[in-house]
């Protein structure tokens, strides 16, 4: 009902932060990639030392929303027509729920809410703010899968953090659904003839 535009998400950043740490987040970061947020929840135990990301998008777009539904803008000229809001919505979703059930997992899970996504900035301002310290992978959260999508995902993937797009790989470590397969038994030598 309260769309933004690029980096101007100051509403929609600070009621994600505060939801975040309702949940019981254990770090919040504000402010990465100028209006980004950053949810860090870590599991029972760190065993496995892997840093999973998913991604939402926050920004919308400068259209007239032109609908009678109930839960449309309520800002002329600004409306979320790509889904970014329902982005928004499914990542705290999952954030909510990993932050409830730490105990039945390990690792660290990271939310990231992304700004700009709609000029392809937010991503590599989010990436020049230190993302790719905080993760090992990373996936993005979306209804559709477009190539600026892809691109933005991409520009997230240097350093050691890799990207799943639309069940395509766009980098070299595996993700946890699809664990990395162990090498083949090198046969043994023939004898000489």
């Amino acid at each position: 009902e309260n769309p933004e535009l690029l980096y101007e998400v100051h509403r929609t950043a600070g009621r994600v932060a505060e939801l975040l740490r309702e949940f019981g987040v254990d770090e919040v970061v504000e402010g990465i990639g100028r209006t980004g947020v950053v949810g860090v929840i870590r599991g029972k135990t760190d065993t496995s030392g892997r840093v999973i990301g998913l991604r939402a998008d926050m920004d919308a777009l400068p259209i007239e929303e032109a609908t009678n539904l109930p839960y449309r803008s309520t800002v002329p000229g600004k409306m979320h027509a790509c889904g970014h809001d329902m982005h928004v919505a499914a990542l705290l979703g999952a954030a909510g729920a990993m932050a409830a059930h730490q105990e039945a997992w390990s690792g660290t899970f990271i939310a990231l809410f992304q700004p700009a996504e709609e000029t392809a900035c937010g991503a590599q301002a989010m990436v020049d703010d230190g993302l790719t310290q905080r993760a090992d992978e990373g996936t993005g959260v979306g209804v559709g899968v477009t190539d600026v999508a892809q691109l933005l995902l991409e520009s997230v993937k240097r350093d050691r953090t890799e990207v799943k797009l639309g069940g395509r790989f766009l980098g070299p470590r595996p993700t946890l659904a699809e664990p990395e397969p162990e090498p083949e038994p090198e046969p043994p030598p023939l004898p000489p003839p």
